[in-house]
């Protein structure tokens, strides 16, 4: 957010880096939500296994582990690449607005 304040000071337009980081907002948010599923699927896998080690009937918890641990990490990555976007789509705004004094200083 300061960095786009920043910028915007500078006369960039960041109408597109805004709307990515809107959007990356929201899937960290969904992957924070698949972290906290899945956290609890292990705690009551661990529960249901200390609860059944009397048991003679095995059951399978690992699986609903694995599933909620799968859904987390693509919520992790869906949220860290909605992240690049909009870090990508930041840079591009400022590169499109920065004029190349660089270029023309040596020529005469």
């Amino acid at each position: 957010d300061a960095r786009i304040v920043k910028l915007k000071t500078q006369g960039v337009v960041t109408t597109d880096a805004e709307a990515q980081i809107a959007i990356a907002r929201t899937k960290i948010a969904e992957a924070q939500i698949a972290v906290a599923a899945a956290k609890a699927q292990i705690e009551a896998a661990v529960t249901s296994a200390n609860a059944s080690a009397s048991s003679t009937v095995i059951k399978d918890a690992g699986k609903a582990v694995r599933e909620e641990m799968q859904k987390a990490r693509e919520a992790l990555l869906a949220s860290h690449k909605a992240l690049v976007e909009a870090l990508n789509a930041l840079k591009a705004n400022k590169k499109a607005t920065t004029t190349p004094e660089t270029a023309t200083a040596g020529v005469q």
